[in-house]
């Protein structure tokens, strides 16, 4: 494929290593430590993030900010 869109998985780390255009949505994960180099990553700012649990006890804002149709746009942009 010419174009990943995923999310801080198993996954997106394969897709970049293969040397796929790869746009990453990060949320209670550390992309600065995480993210494959030159992997697109969107994230959504909130006070709490970046938490690294895996459940959140409060209500997701760090994954529900990152929209689908920006998720889109990136991954367009990277074709």
């Amino acid at each position: 494929c010419r174009a990943v869109a995923a999310n801080d998985s198993g996954a997106m780390h394969l897709a970049a290593a293969l040397g796929v255009r790869t746009t990453a949505g990060f949320g209670s994960t550390n992309a600065t430590l995480t993210a494959p180099r030159g992997a697109r990553v969107l994230t959504h700012d909130v006070w709490c993030r970046p938490c690294g649990l895996r459940e959140c006890p409060l209500d997701h804002a760090c994954m529900e900010g990152v929209q689908a149709a920006e998720v889109l746009a990136a991954t367009r942009s990277a074709l």
